[in-house]
């Protein structure tokens, strides 16, 4: 796993051993910033279901003014951390790190976002739940999106009116959408 563009090109990550965490690939990776590409220029970014970190240090990578990292396993947050040290991030002021889970960082972000990064497990599916917090919180600034990865036909979709699918891309088992407010 490596980070694919901007000022940390190049520099290799760590993952964690096992089946816990399932990192985005680089061609999905490749995509889903290529979709985002002019948003993320002193953006405010959510790496919700962190994992690695690797999304949200592809993002401070390409531009991003700030990463918020979130994740409930305290092993992913070990990652994180190692990853951010490793590819030596410019300053603490770049990033945050939360070890909640999804719900009470939501609860606790005071910034607006201009992206949203969610690859929760398979196995769950928070979109509903995510959608309803960033209304009731008003999270999302207005020309912001959220970049959702799950299962490709797991009957998951978008039950809020106030949102939108504006683009879908199936990859292989996956499929990965960019979610905007009407």
């Amino acid at each position: 796993m490596r980070v694919i563009a901007g000022k940390y090109k190049g520099k290799t990550l760590v993952s964690l051993d096992g089946d816990k965490i399932r990192p985005t690939s680089d061609k999905v990776k490749e995509s889903i910033f290529g979709a985002i590409q002019f948003d993320i220029a002193d953006s405010i970014f959510l790496d919700l279901f962190a994992g690695s970190g690797a999304m949200g240090i592809e993002a401070l990578s390409r531009g991003a003014n700030k990463v918020i990292f979130v994740d409930n396993a305290r092993s992913s947050i070990d990652i994180v951390r190692s990853n951010i040290k490793k590819v030596q991030v410019d300053s603490t002021d770049n990033y945050e790190i939360l070890n909640t889970n999804f719900q009470s960082a939501l609860a606790r972000i005071q910034d607006k976002v201009d992206i949203i990064f969610a690859d929760p497990p398979y196995k769950d599916k928070p979109l509903d739940e995510i959608l309803d917090i960033v209304i009731e919180r008003d999270l999302l600034n207005d020309d912001g999106k959220i970049v959702y990865e799950h299962l490709y036909d797991d009957g998951e979709s978008i039950t809020r009116e106030e949102f939108f699918v504006e683009k879908r891309k199936k990859y292989g088992t996956i499929a990965v959408e960019v979610i905007r407010r009407k």
